[in-house]
């Protein structure tokens, strides 16, 4: 309601919010007659307005713009026309008839609001930083007078003042220029993000996903908040009931379904959130909006290219599915991934230039098989559920996706370091891929690109590659960096590495690191550091042993038999 926010942060007496407040306490009275003909905004305009039929062109052009649409050039004529006589008497006569139905409004033993109390949050919302001092008084006098005037009133005071300063008070304009002020701060300044706030609670998109990302880590469900903000979601227009247009909405989702995905939501929020979204409506909508063609009635007459969604799904290879749904949330039973994976469908379909969402299918999909290699299955993937994972992931590789090039080249180098085969074609993609996106300083490609050129014997370039991934916190990389140092007999570099893979709890890297001390550093020091390095090394195995992966558990249980057998 009005008057429950900063009141700073924008002036509350705006056509918008103004109309808005209006509509939703008519429609919290239905029953008073009175009330009834102020049901949309468009509706109070044409009540309040001079001569309708002369104005029904600035009528539409005052809707879009306080919808955050239109242009300002058309509405240019209506701050002059305010200051004349006539204008000014015929808008307090219709307000006059607004402000007796709102003061008249009153429903013995209801919760809802009344018509004194509305007005009240008027009045205390009309804030002096907007107002100019005689425009404050007047209102005062107005507000305290029980006889309505049709000279002047409380309501067309107001009223006067949203269509008089329409081109600069609307929250959206607010926003933007709350939002380009920030952008000309540092971000590291404390101007900057409270500013981006402002913005963000204003209604602006971009920044409120800056916002929410900077709170991310902190806070959560204050995140959560600025993310569904930025969706553009949570307020449906009063004229029409469409959601508000929002270029940001689809980031905004990927965010929230990213949360999901990763537990910083648990499934108690889902609730709450598909309150808002209502996600299996909207993919429901989003098929019955597209033409559902199958692959011969693409090649077939039904096929026309001059249809922008024949078109699209003819060149990438797919259509909706009615299916698509429980398709690709079959592989998980965890309540947050389902959502997560429903929401990350609904931005694919809708929006090419979101590709990142199909990269999040692909991933989702693949699941362990692109997990580090202690977690992957021996088992195969099933050829469904690969070629649906493919599926996504080449649409995202084709409008430049690098994650998903890593997570497709991912799955291919644990095949291969399972022991499994790869086709020509795939062992050229896998490189391609990893080579592109260690390019582009992708740590997780320098990582597997890394291991692969140690595997070909090429331990400089390997050493390039690794020491990238490995200085960025890559469990894995820091592993085979070990392996690389010890290989090139640096052996206080490798032990750095194989602890600190151990740090990051990649456990294989105790088995090395127990080698190291057995075979190098015993040798080296003599007695009586070997019988320390030795008991170091008993103590590694046995700990990690259970959780390292089988190929790294049977070598380390033949090592720690060895030597239960020399005891």
């Amino acid at each position: 309601m009005f008057g429950e926010k900063d009141y700073n942060t924008y002036d509350r007496i705006n056509l918008r919010d103004l109309c808005a407040e209006i509509i939703a306490f008519s429609k919290g009275h239905r029953s008073s007659s009175s009330l009834s003909m102020y049901s949309s905004r468009d509706a109070i305009l044409k009540k309040i307005l001079p001569d309708t039929n002369d104005w029904s062109a600035e009528i539409k052009q005052i809707n879009k713009l306080a919808s955050g649409n239109g242009s300002i050039d058309s509405l240019r004529m209506i701050p002059p026309n305010i200051e004349q006589k006539e204008f000014r008497c015929i808008v307090m006569k219709n307000c006059a008839f607004l402000e007796r139905a709102i003061r008249n409004t009153y429903d013995r033993g209801s919760s809802n609001m009344n018509g004194r109390e509305l007005l009240q949050s008027f009045m205390e919302s009309s804030n002096s930083m907007f107002f100019k001092e005689d425009e404050i008084a007047e209102l005062i006098e107005c507000f305290a007078e029980e006889k309505v005037s049709e000279r002047l009133n409380f309501m067309g005071l107001l009223f006067l003042h949203a269509l008089a300063n329409i081109a600069i008070n609307l929250p959206h304009f607010t926003a933007e220029r709350f939002f380009r002020e920030a952008l000309s701060l540092t971000p590291t300044t404390a101007m900057h993000m409270k500013l981006m706030k402002c913005a963000a609670d204003c209604g602006h998109g971009y920044a409120a996903l800056v916002y929410a990302n900077h709170v991310y880590e902190t806070d959560p469900d204050t995140a959560l908040e600025y993310f569904i903000i930025a969706s553009g979601l949570r307020h449906e227009d009063p004229n029409g009931g469409r959601p508000a247009k929002s270029d940001t909405e689809s980031n905004a989702l990927w965010e929230i379904a990213f949360m999901f995905e990763n537990h910083k939501l648990n499934e108690n929020k889902i609730s709450y959130v598909d309150n808002i979204i209502g996600i299996d409506k909207r993919i429901s909508d989003t098929v019955n909006s597209r033409l559902k063609l199958d692959d011969d009635e693409i090649i077939g007459q039904r096929f026309d290219p001059n249809n922008k969604l024949n078109l699209r799904d003819y060149i990438l290879g797919f259509s909706f599915d009615d299916n698509e749904v429980s398709q690709v949330t079959q592989y998980t039973k965890d309540k947050c991934v389902v959502y997560a994976l429903k929401l990350y469908l609904y931005i694919a379909k809708k929006d090419l230039s979101f590709p990142k969402a199909f990269n999040s299918l692909g991933k989702l999909i693949l699941g362990e098989y692109i997990q580090g290699i202690e977690q992957v299955p021996k088992k195969d993937i099933d050829k469904v559920r690969f070629g649906l994972a493919k599926n996504y992931l080449d649409t995202a590789i084709h409008f430049g996706n690098i994650n998903a090039m890593v997570n497709l080249a991912v799955y291919y180098h644990n095949r291969l370091k399972l022991g499994k085969k790869l086709k020509e074609s795939e062992m050229k993609e896998m490189r391609y891929y990893l080579d592109v996106a260690a390019e582009l300083d992708e740590r997780e490609a320098q990582q597997h690109l890394g291991e692969i050129l140690m595997s070909e014997g090429n331990y400089k370039q390997a050493e390039e590659y690794l020491k990238y991934a490995a200085d960025k916190g890559i469990a894995s990389a820091c592993h085979s960096l070990g392996k690389v140092y010890a290989f090139n007999f640096r052996d206080d570099e490798a032990i750095e590495y194989y602890e600190k893979a151990l740090s990051l709890n990649f456990h294989d890297a105790a088995y090395d690191l127990a080698e190291m001390y057995l075979l190098r550093k015993s040798s080296k020091e003599g007695e009586p550091l070997a019988s320390t390095y030795r008991q170091y090394a008993i103590h590694l195995l046995k700990d990690r042993i259970p959780l390292m992966s089988q190929a790294y558990r049977e070598k380390a249980e033949k090592m720690l038999n060895a030597f239960n057998a020399d005891t």
